[in-house]
């Protein structure tokens, strides 16, 4: 396996990297939020944000990927391919106390997704309806509360298939811009546009762009499901590389979508939240496009949404005795399913550009301290220094003695 080929590294390594774009290719990131809030912030120069996305994402997961294949030589016999134990052998026997920590920020990261989710469906459906946002954004959670109760399981067959979608009307809408904006496209390039309001400088805006990458490396440990075939470094390079090259790809076709339309974005005065709902719906003058994208981005949204619920949900039940405890399971679930409900309801009342932009600067300054520094610096040295990532043993008892 030391004299694995470039090849064969490569077939390891990059289906990993592609379920990374398969998963930030959903309804949210096709809004082109943010495309507005962060490749867009510092003007026409933010085509270069994408290298630092790239490079960044492709340094985490291939720290992530290492780490998780050292873990996986260094406790032969034990299925190390899930976060949960991962996290366990990136902080060790000391800093046993980050575990429950670690699952902490994987858990916010679980409730601002899904606050995202409500924010979308609920700008589409205000948008659809000709109702008020918070209502759309409740008419969005109950919909996600009642297929994650009675309908979960149709949710998970049908959700790669809206993954597909998603990516194939976003290829459409890239191929219909270049088509019909292609010279504005080319003006816009070799403009020196600049926000008119909410603009940042290049230095601020390719911090924003790394702290946003931040909040996505529990993907580097949580893809441990899907990596027992990286077993050389040179694979989990590979598989860090494609994660970071398809990851900057996905936002850069978000790119040429919006920035022929950055004209009618600001006219308002402020950028609009979701830039391409009004692009297919009514700016690109094509109806059709418009039903497409409001049918097919619902249920992107409700095939995404309900099983986060229901993962989040089942979370709640089981730190709630009561809920743990009950004799009806789908009565404390529907209960489970309403607090998180409302929850991300009250995150998503100050409106999808808040959560983009904000909710996700705090979540990635959050993963800085569980993901970033552990995984991508101090194991690193551990490792140069014949430091084994060993899996410590689970506490016993509450006397603190281990197994």
């Amino acid at each position: 396996m030391k004299n694995e080929s470039l090849w064969s590294a490569i077939k390891a390594g990059f289906p990993v990297g592609a379920v990374f774009f398969g998963a930030l290719v959903g309804p949210a990131m096709v809004t082109g939020s943010y495309t507005i809030n962060y490749f867009l912030c510092s003007g026409v120069k933010g085509w270069i944000y994408f290298f630092i996305y790239a490079a960044a994402i492709g340094w985490f997961f291939f720290m992530g990927f290492e780490h998780t294949r050292q873990t996986a030589l260094c406790n032969p016999g034990v299925d190390v391919y899930s976060y949960t134990v991962l996290s366990r052998s990136l902080y060790g026997p000391k800093l046993r106390f980050m575990v429950p920590i670690y699952n902490l920020w994987v858990f916010v990261a679980m409730i601002i997704t899904g606050a995202t989710t409500v924010a979308t469906g609920g700008t589409l459906i205000a948008s659809f309806l000709g109702v008020d946002y918070i209502i759309g954004a409740i008419i969005m959670a109950l919909l996600n509360m009642c297929i994650a109760v009675f309908g979960v399981e149709m949710i998970r067959k049908s959700s790669t298939y809206m993954t597909f979608g998603i990516i194939a009307m976003m290829v459409v809408l890239v191929v219909i811009t270049v088509a019909t904006k292609g010279r504005e496209l080319v003006e816009f390039l070799g403009s020196d546009w600049y926000p008119p309001t909410g603009g940042r400088s290049w230095g601020n805006g390719a911090w924003r762009v790394f702290v946003l990458t931040c909040s996505s490396c529990s993907w580097a440990l949580g893809l441990g499901a899907v990596a027992q075939k990286m077993q050389t470094k040179k694979a989990c390079a590979a598989g860090g590389l494609s994660a970071g090259i398809l990851g900057a790809f996905a936002f850069f076709l978000m790119y040429i979508i919006v920035v022929p339309w950055v004209n009618e974005t600001y006219a308002g005065g402020t950028a609009v939240e979701a830039p391409v709902l009004n692009i297919a719906t009514d700016w690109l003058g094509m109806p059709w496009l418009g039903v497409i994208y409001y049918v097919l981005m619902i249920l992107a949204l409700v095939s995404s949404g309900a099983p986060s619920l229901f993962v989040a949900a089942d979370r709640i039940k089981a730190i709630i005795p009561p809920a743990r405890n009950a004799k009806n399971q789908t009565v404390a679930m529907i209960g489970c399913c309403l607090i998180y409900s409302v929850v991300v309801v009250i995150m998503a009342t100050g409106g999808l550009t808040t959560i983009v932009s904000y909710y996700f600067q705090y979540l990635g300054y959050f993963g800085q301290i569980c993901g970033v520094i552990p995984m991508a610096i101090v194991w690193p040295i551990l490792r140069a220094k014949g430091v084994k990532p060993i899996i410590p043993a689970p506490l016993k008892s509450s006397s603190g003695q281990q197994k």
